[in-house]
Parts: structure tokens; C-alpha cells; sequence
């Protein structure tokens, strides 16, 4: 019997939700290690004579120190913004008629400046996870018939945006993200790697999609990605602005350019990374149900 047509427009946009809700929950269920990984990276960098004042034993103590105190409350506003992005970011019809201005939205200094950032690390985690994001992104606005919403939280640029406000909302220093950026930036394409693998399996699994689908798919475009190139043109501009006026990029472009190769631990297959597996597996199963429960 066939399937009607209004019941499987229902049934796919199901499967993206389901789809958010798992990649959501997969980066709660990573972020703790992503923050014990920058942790020792911070007791390496103490462990390495250097002349440079930022890293002298004193400011690195203290950076452990802030380190230490924060990095639970780092983590617990990281999830509650997660969290709330699922509310916020699905993509939804943009009306035609031209938009109007209604309000206007007060933006700090420092709120300014940490979205700069979140775009610079956005852009150079994008470089790294381009070929699993394409996969999901291309299913996903096949089973939408749209693009995906500029705060939609599959895209990079929403889930370094919620990082980063989780990072300075736990009063954490932007001298101590100076000094972990590369490898911040490593365990984040890890992550983001593995959560969009996790997600086009699923997909798969469901049988989203067909390649002869997706092949002859033509998406809508919406008003806010008719606008994308522009955007993107102003970001970069802003991201090279705040390059040249402080953060240094070669911390940056170390980290990409010494990305092992397939991101996998070393040992392979048998190393403790991969043995953990299951433990994480089933964690992740408490997250999900947690994320559903915060939706209902």
C-alpha cells in the first residue's frame, strides 16, 4: 500500500529532527573529553621550557587553575546552548515579502568579539569536516526541501557559537583559548567528524534517501541563503580584522595542518579510545533521552 504523500512529508521531517536530536546529543556526550583533552594539553604546554611571558610557569598555573574551577561550568552552559539550538535552529519557510525592521538588538563589545571568534573557529573546523557535513546537510535539506537555517545546529558556525559563549559565560580567559586553540580545534573535528558519521548512518539505516535521489534533488533556495555569500564575505573580513588585531593564526593553522591522518587515536582500533566505545554508547543513549525530555 502506498505511503501518502502528506504522511511521508511528515515522516521525513521526523527523520531530520531525529537527525538533530542524536548529533546534538552526540556532542554533549563528547564535550567532556574534548575538555579533559585541553586540560592536559595545558600541562604539556607547563612542561615545555619557553621565554614567551604567556607561557611562563606562573601563567600557566594559573591557567590550570582557572582551568580546573571552570570547566564544569564550561561544559554545563555549552549543553544548555546545545540544547537550546534544537529549539532555535530548525530550518523553517522564510515569508517573501520584504522584512521588516522592528527592534534593534544592543551587541557588546565582547559579544561582538566572541562571535568573531566563533567564526574563525568555525571556519577552520569547516576545512576538516567538510566531506561528513556535505553528506548530512545534502539528506537533510532533501528531506526539508530547504536549505538549512543559518542557526541550524548541524551547521559549524552554530555549535562553535554556543561553545564559545559557554566558554566565556564560565568566565574562562581568552588568553587560556589562545593557548588551547589547536588543540581545541583537533578535538572538535574529531567530534564533529564522528557525530556526522553517527547521523548519515542513521539516515542509511532509515533509508532516507537514495543516491538517485539525491542526485536529481534541486533544492529551494531561502532568503537567508540567497544572502549566504555575502554574509560569509563579511565574516571573513571580520575573522581577518580580529587576526590582525590580536588572536595569533599561527596557533590556528598549526592545528590544521598537523591533523593526524583519519583523525584516530593512536594504537587504532585498539586504543583506549576505541575500547571506550560502548561505555559512551550507552551514555549517549541517557543524553538522548535527557534532550527529548527537554523538548517535550
Amino acid at each position: 500500500m502506498a505511503v501518502a504523500p502528506s504522511h511521508h512529508r511528515t515522516w521525513q521531517k521526523k527523520l531530520a529532527r531525529e537527525a538533530r536530536l542524536r548529533f546534538v546529543g552526540g556532542l554533549c556526550v563528547g564535550l567532556p573529553g574534548v575538555a579533559t583533552r585541553l586540560r592536559a594539553e595545558l600541562l604539556q604546554i607547563m612542561a615545555r621550557p619557553s621565554t614567551d611571558p604567556a607561557r611562563s610557569h606562573v601563567a600557566l598555573s594559573a591557567a590550570v587553575a582557572e582551568f580546573d574551577s571552570r570547566q564544569q561550568a564550561w561544559l554545563d552552559a555549552t549543553n544548555k546552548l546545545l540544547r537550546q539550538s534544537l529549539l532555535a535552529g530548525e530550518a523553517i519557510p522564510e515569508p517573501v515579502t520584504t522584512t521588516t525592521i522592528t527592534s534593534f538588538e544592543l551587541v557588546s563589545n565582547e559579544a561582538i568579539e566572541g562571535r568573531i571568534i566563533a567564526s574563525r573557529l568555525a571556519a577552520q573546523l569547516l576545512e576538516l569536516v567538510a566531506l561528513e557535513l556535505d553528506s548530512v546537510r545534502r539528506v537533510t535539506q532533501f528531506l526539508e526541501d530547504q536549505e538549512l537555517g543559518p542557526a541550524d545546529a548541524i551547521r559549524p558556525e552554530t555549535w562553535c557559537l554556543k561553545l564559545i559563549e559557554g566558554w566565556e559565560g564560565a568566565g574562562l580567559s581568552r588568553k587560556t583559548l589562545d593557548l588551547l586553540w589547536a588543540p581545541l580545534l583537533e578535538a572538535l573535528a574529531q567530534l564533529g567528524i564522528s557525530g556526522y558519521t553517527a547521523v548519515r548512518r542513521f539516515y542509511d539505516e532509515q533509508g532516507a534517501a537514495t543516491e538517485d535521489e539525491l542526485r536529481s534533488y534541486r533544492i529551494k533556495r531561502t532568503e537567508s541563503e540567497r544572502h549566504a555569500p555575502a554574509a560569509a564575505a563579511m565574516a571573513a573580513a571580520a575573522g581577518a580584522a580580529h587576526q590582525m588585531g590580536g588572536m595569533p593564526a599561527a596557533g590556528a593553522a598549526s592545528g590544521a595542518a598537523s591533523m593526524p591522518s583519519g583523525l584516530m587515536p593512536a594504537g587504532g582500533a585498539g586504543a583506549p579510545g576505541w575500547v571506550a566505545m560502548g561505555a559512551t554508547r550507552q551514555k549517549s543513549q541517557g543524553v538522548l533521552a535527557q534532550l527529548r525530555g527537554f523538548l517535550h
